[in-house]
């Protein structure tokens, strides 16, 4: 299974150059969002780790990308379920599909995303 679907974006999108932009765009929330992320399970901000978890698999399922949705929702219910300590574990499985999601889109566009 792909990480996202190059094809269903660019069939939804349409322009070449707007998916182009579009993926660029997603590529720096992603890094915006895993900094947050870093940042609220190092202070234990079990809330904000929730709403960030919610915010990357709401962009994740617009980007197609299935695994990296599962994950953030599988922290968003961990958050609801059993804050605290326990959270870090799924935090670092969340960052690991972020960053396997990011390297895909860059080889499937050829790296032409900074």
């Amino acid at each position: 299974m792909p990480l996202f679907d190059l094809t269903e974006i660019s069939a939804e999108i349409g322009d070449p150059r707007m998916v182009q932009a579009v993926l660029e765009q997603y590529c720096v929330y992603l890094e915006n969002q895993s900094a947050q992320l870093r940042a609220a399970c190092s202070r234990g901000a079990d809330e904000t780790l929730r709403r960030i978890a919610h915010a990357i698999r709401g962009g994740a399922s617009m980007m197609r990308a299935s695994s990296l949705m599962k994950i953030a929702a599988s922290l968003e219910r961990g958050v609801e379920r059993a804050p605290g300590p326990k959270l870090t574990s799924q935090v670092r499985q969340l960052e690991s599909a972020r960053s396997r999601t990011r390297r895909e889109i860059l080889r499937t566009t050829h790296g032409r995303l900074g």
